[in-house]
């Protein structure tokens, strides 16, 4: 299921690539496979994943924690994850101040990365000593998936964030349990 995901991911931005003449970001799987390592070895040592995004990725941050509460693969275990139902930028980084451990991740979901949340989430989780990566559909991040027309932008972010999910289960589990996708 891994790899069918990513397959799925590529697939979908090369067919909208040629259908509206735009370049997919190339960069794509290694930023999601770096992403994922963070996310991995964040939860190795105790940590959770938090998540928190702007009004239009608000149903995108609640998608992104069950993902994570719920094993890929067969007898893996789950990771801690949380939402922040904050949108507004101040409120964002309050909840990241209140519950962030240096162990956690956390993940900011937005349209672009010069959105104000960007600003506000990444540096409050990093004076706690938290990782931090973003995820958006344009601009510089951890993870810039692209955008094709409007409607395509939460598809694309959706893929990628069950693609980084997978990985990290695949991360999680090590090498024994790749053939045991459920």
């Amino acid at each position: 299921m891994g790899a069918t995901s990513v397959g799925h991911l590529l697939r979908y931005i090369d067919d909208g690539v040629r259908a509206r003449a735009t370049d997919p970001p190339p960069e794509l799987p290694d930023a999601l496979a770096r992403a994922a390592a963070r996310i991995a070895a964040a939860a190795r040592c105790g940590g959770r994943v938090l998540v928190c995004g702007t009004p239009d990725t608000a149903s995108d941050v609640d998608h992104v924690v069950v993902e994570f509460v719920h094993p890929v693969i067969t007898g893996a275990r789950s990771v801690a994850a949380l939402a922040c139902h904050e949108t507004e930028p101040e409120a964002i980084g309050r909840w990241i101040h209140d519950i962030t451990q240096p162990a956690d991740v956390v993940i900011v979901l937005a349209q672009s990365s010069a959105d104000p949340v960007i600003a506000t989430a990444g540096p409050a989780a990093t004076r706690i000593g938290a990782s931090v990566v973003t995820l958006v559909n344009e601009g510089t991040a951890d993870v810039v998936v692209g955008c094709i027309e409007e409607l395509a932008a939460k598809e694309l972010r959706v893929v990628a964030y069950h693609v980084l999910w997978e990985l990290v289960q695949l991360s999680l589990s090590g090498s024994d349990a790749r053939g045991a996708m459920s």
